[in-house]
């Protein structure tokens, strides 16, 4: 399982094993899926309501 952490002001992807274990291709679409995921929470289907002061 992988998991993703903050270090140095920068997101991570931690594996649980050497990455050397995964091909190329499987990197790339991991991260393709993981940059997905995490735009996907930027994404609001309606703008928040701003209450003015």
């Amino acid at each position: 399982m992988a998991c993703v952490v903050s270090f140095d002001n920068r997101l991570a992807v931690e594996l649980p094993h050497h990455t050397a274990c995964f091909t190329p291709q499987y990197m790339r679409a991991f991260r393709d899926d993981v940059r997905t995921a995490l735009l996907a929470f930027t994404q609001d289907d309606a703008p928040a309501a701003v209450n003015a002061c």
